[in-house]
């Protein structure tokens, strides 16, 4: 193998990693916030009568 191919191999890599990990933080900053907004309406639910 020529030693071209493993660095330009090992560049690949870590920008993937620095994508993905950009990515998996807006990914749980998002969930959070739905997860938020969720956890809101579920309790608003639950505080309404429900002997309908």
């Amino acid at each position: 193998m020529r030693e071209g191919s493993i660095q330009s191999r090992r560049a690949i890599v870590s920008h993937l990693f620095i994508v993905y990990r950009a990515a998996f933080r807006e990914i749980s900053i998002r969930y959070r916030r739905y997860m938020a907004r969720f956890g809101a309406v579920r309790k608003l639910l639950m505080q309404m009568p429900s002997d309908e």
